[in-house]
């Protein structure tokens, strides 16, 4: 186990609080290879499928009065692991069958799947995040690092070979699924969070924020050891996932009233448009990519 403990500037992370209700019966999904599953808040959230360009939504969890958070799809494309909030980790079937609890820790967030769809990374905590490991049937979770900080939004390279995470207040790391290797990515005074791997395992997409509540998507290179600002505005970006062809980015954007969208933006940041339609109905957010 690796130790590590600092003093730096304090950072962002998004707080989550609901009511746990019943759980009611799901839609049927359409052919869904090649689409992304996200989150639809219509005053409760729940987990969609839709095709690319956005159309041909469905409904997997329709759950009233419960809320499905940070879905993250299994590397076969057949299932998404998901918070609900307040009541752990779970995983559903992308017809809307099979739900099934992984843990029962309130605190549990952030779920993402090895490479080989074996086990899942996600962090546990109050006040402060640990970065655990699990199988996939949620059996023998695991510490992988032992810190005094806030480890939040982690993610498994595509290579099998790094978990990428943030550790509030300390910035980004590295480290191997064992739990050796740690290794910073630099500091940064605020927050870097929801790392998203691209294919190749030699960039991810991250999201920084800024002391005036404004936040981009960011790429980095950890060939050139560098972060390059992707999406160009001044608003409010955040939660990428990188397309399994590698050359798009999909990340959930803020509009004016309040609302959010998904949008994506070509991985060398032209081309950006919005994949989802502006909705004062239903706020999407959060995609996950199914592989293609």
């Amino acid at each position: 186990m690796i130790k590590f403990r600092t003093t730096l500037a304090v950072a962002c992370l998004t707080v989550l609080g609901a009511t746990l209700a019943g759980v009611g019966p799901a839609a049927a999904a359409p052919d869904v290879l090649g689409k992304f599953v996200y989150v639809g808040d219509s005053g409760q959230k729940d987990l969609y499928v839709a095709n690319p360009d956005g159309t041909g939504r469905m409904n997997i969890t329709n759950t009233p009065a419960v809320n499905e958070l940070m879905p993250s799809v299994a590397p076969d494309g057949s299932k998404v692991a998901f918070v609900r909030e307040a009541a752990g980790i779970w995983v559903i079937n992308l017809d809307g069958t099979g739900l099934t609890q992984l843990t029962s820790n309130a605190s549990d967030l952030t779920p993402d799947w090895s490479p080989d769809g074996s086990q899942i990374v996600f962090t546990r905590g109050v006040s402060e995040h640990d970065l655990l490991k699990m199988n996939a049937d949620g059996s023998n979770p695991v510490k992988i690092i032992e810190n005094d900080v806030d480890d939040e939004t982690p993610a498994w390279s595509p290579d099998g070979q790094w978990i990428a995470f943030s550790a509030r207040p300390v910035g980004m790391f590295l480290v191997h699924p064992d739990g050796t290797g740690l290794q910073s990515l630099g500091s940064y005074s605020y927050c870097r969070k929801d790392q998203a791997w691209a294919p190749d395992s030699n960039r991810f997409a991250f999201t920084q924020c800024e002391f005036d509540g404004s936040s981009n998507i960011w790429v980095f290179d950890l060939e050139l050891f560098s972060s390059t600002q992707l999406t160009p505005d001044a608003g409010t970006e955040s939660q990428p996932d990188w397309s399994p062809d590698g050359s798009t980015i999909a990340y959930t954007k803020l509009l004016r009233g309040g609302t959010t969208a998904v949008y994506a933006i070509d991985a060398d940041g032209t081309n950006q448009r919005p994949i989802t339609p502006r909705s004062i109905r239903l706020k999407e957010s959060d995609p996950s990519w199914l592989p293609a």
